[in-house]
């Protein structure tokens, strides 16, 4: 099923530096520098900077079963707020034969089953009717259950005023947490969240607070070699995508290294710890002897698993042109046996390959890229360089 026609915006719900421009309550919210305005697949982990490039990435990797929402014709991975009327809300199914879903408005719920793209604004209005018209505030909640139960997703829209969103309320606790994690790797999670519940939070910073606490839970759970740290981190990112903060951009670049998520882009500023990794990993096409002067203006404390850390110094020391650095980065990475998976291994792979062939060392250039033929991004690259040599 061809996608690639199709321009929406995707209706993430960013805080500080909002997209939504209709959102006149955010003007009196003090502007944190403007970030790169990303697109997030509704799908996946991976956010894009132009529409015709999340449309491509969408056409080509989830052109097949799949669900999503529509509200006023704009993408929701799973949570929004209006202030302006609810026009429209759709429910696509690509190629789904049929789903069943369950709406839920202020508490008064109604199940439905669909066998196509369908609106859903006649059973909203029909709901609608039955709330008290005193109230300010509606939530909208769509919970979707494809018949076999491979597919099971919760949207939530907002109408009206929306929860007012003070980080500082939390990062402050999380930023003195994370920094004892990293000389001890102890996380007293159920304290720091105790402390913080005192604090009667809204829905928008428990989801917040949520999302940095398992960030750090599964950080502490990697550490430890425990496999259900992934369900941790993964969970933090989906939590983590809709804040404009530090702490929030920080983990969510560490989170797409860490994942390999690199079709896409990564949001970061010029002053961010992970600009050099991001425009190493993430832009095409590769150039071998650019060079970039970096420049970090902010430096939060999140953790970082070793790996991670050793990387943002190799490609730092990349851009910077000194190769015997880089090699001498990765081989430490080797020798102390800190690679995981091959998410580790292709990250390696990759600035090895790039490092020896401005080297001029083009065996072992060729060696790193044939270990990265069949990479659903990186492969490209190296079977051009890999061609162009035999």
């Amino acid at each position: 099923m061809a996608l690639g026609n199709y321009a929406e915006e995707n209706a993430e719900r960013w805080h500080e530096t909002s997209w939504d421009t209709e959102d006149q309550a955010l003007k009196q919210i003090p502007a944190a520098p403007a970030a790169p305005r990303l697109r997030y697949c509704p799908l996946c982990f991976e956010g894009y900077l132009e529409e015709d490039d999340l449309d491509n990435h969408i056409a080509k990797k989830h052109g097949k079963q799949h669900v999503y929402l529509k509200v006023n014709d704009r993408i929701v991975r799973d949570i929004i707020w209006l202030k302006r009327p609810l026009k429209k809300c759709k429910l696509v199914l690509l190629q789904v034969p049929s789903l069943e879903f369950e709406l839920n408005v202020n508490g008064y719920t109604s199940c439905h089953s669909i066998y196509k793209t369908t609106s859903l604004m006649k059973q909203i209005s029909s709901l609608m009717k039955q709330i008290s018209p005193n109230g300010s505030e509606r939530k909208i909640t769509i919970h979707t259950q494809k018949g076999e139960g491979s597919h099971d997703r919760c949207y939530q829209i907002f109408l009206g005023k929306q929860p007012e969103f003070c980080p500082e309320r939390i990062d402050d606790e999380l930023i003195a947490l994370m920094r004892k994690m990293k000389q001890d790797r102890d996380g007293d999670f159920v304290g720091t969240r105790g402390r913080l519940d005192k604090k009667e939070l809204n829905e928008l910073e428990v989801r917040y607070l949520d999302g940095l606490l398992a960030y750090c839970h599964g950080w502490q759970l990697e550490t430890q070699n425990n496999p259900l740290a992934r369900d941790h981190l993964e969970e933090a990112m989906g939590r983590l995508m809709p804040f404009q903060t530090d702490l929030a951009n920080d983990a969510r670049c560490a989170l797409s290294m860490r994942m390999n998520c690199f079709e896409g882009q990564w949001g970061c500023g010029d002053g961010s710890l992970f600009r050099d990794a991001e425009f190493f990993f993430c832009r095409r096409p590769f150039v071998a002897h650019e060079s970039r002067h970096s420049l970090h203006s902010h430096n939060t404390p999140i953790l970082l698993d070793n790996v991670s850390q050793r990387i943002l110094e190799a490609v730092k020391e990349y851009y910077l042109h000194n190769d015997a650095n880089v090699l001498r980065i990765l081989d430490s990475i080797q020798q102390d046996r800190l690679v995981r998976d091959r998410n580790d291994e292709d990250k390696l792979h990759l600035i090895e390959a790039r490092t020896q062939f401005r080297l001029g060392d083009t065996n072992r250039s060729k060696q790193a890229y044939g270990y990265l033929r069949d990479h659903p991004q990186f492969g490209e690259e190296a079977t051009e360089f890999i061609n162009s040599r035999e």
